[in-house]
């Protein structure tokens, strides 16, 4: 990720894979994806390119996994009573897991 950061922000200052320095962006998990089925040879290296990513979230798989993994992840952060700012606690997961279920009924669909 740091030799991605160096070669985007030689062409723009402003490039970054992560705006706190922890979480990923879009590109940056893209980055680590690529990564790693490249390690288990399963996708050849190709170079990354923002319009790639572009081309890749206009893909409804794309969007539906996207849409699945929102979901869970706001439904477990206020299952489990996570804070910021605020404390926010949901006394169930069962509609979370109901719709992440029905998501992945769609997704095997396409």
């Amino acid at each position: 990720m740091l030799s991605m950061t160096e070669l985007g922000r030689k062409d723009n200052k402003q490039f970054h894979l992560t705006k706190d320095g922890i979480h990923p962006n879009d590109l940056g998990h893209l980055l680590i994806a690529q990564t790693i089925l490249t390690k288990l040879q399963i996708l050849p290296r190709e170079s990354l390119a923002e319009t790639k990513l572009g081309d890749i979230t206009k893909d409804p798989l794309y969007k539906l996994v996207a849409q699945r993994s929102r979901a869970r992840s706001t439904g477990w952060l206020n299952y489990i009573g996570y804070t910021r700012g605020k404390t926010v606690k949901s006394s169930s997961i069962d509609s979370t897991e109901a719709q992440a279920k029905e998501l992945q009924t769609q997704i095997k669909a396409l």
